[in-house]
């Protein structure tokens, strides 16, 4: 997925070696992170660094926030920001999905 940021645009990629970097990260299984009650702004973060990792190698979790807060001041909200996250995660197809 590609999130425009400002005129800038970056690619996010969620495969494994992204996963682990966020497990290291939060302390947490990816799987704690998605089931419960949402998740904090520090996971947004944490997770959208993690999406970053694989083709932007030099954006920290730093730059991450920055490019969140970007996003923020002229884009949309929080929660516009973590429904594309989600999205991007989601149409990686690393956890199984229920049947409806």
């Amino acid at each position: 997925m590609i999130l425009k940021i400002q005129d800038k645009e970056y690619a996010i990629k969620y495969d494994i070696n992204a996963l682990v970097f966020l497990e290291e990260l939060t302390g947490k299984t990816v799987s704690e992170i998605f089931t419960n009650q949402g998740f904090g702004i520090a996971t947004l973060r944490y997770l959208f660094a993690a999406g970053l990792k694989k083709h932007h190698k030099d954006l920290d979790i730093t730059a991450a926030g920055d490019l969140m807060q970007q996003f923020l001041d002229v884009q949309g909200t929080l929660e516009d920001f973590s429904q594309l996250i989600t999205k991007a995660f989601n149409e990686a197809n690393l956890v199984k999905k229920t049947k409806k």
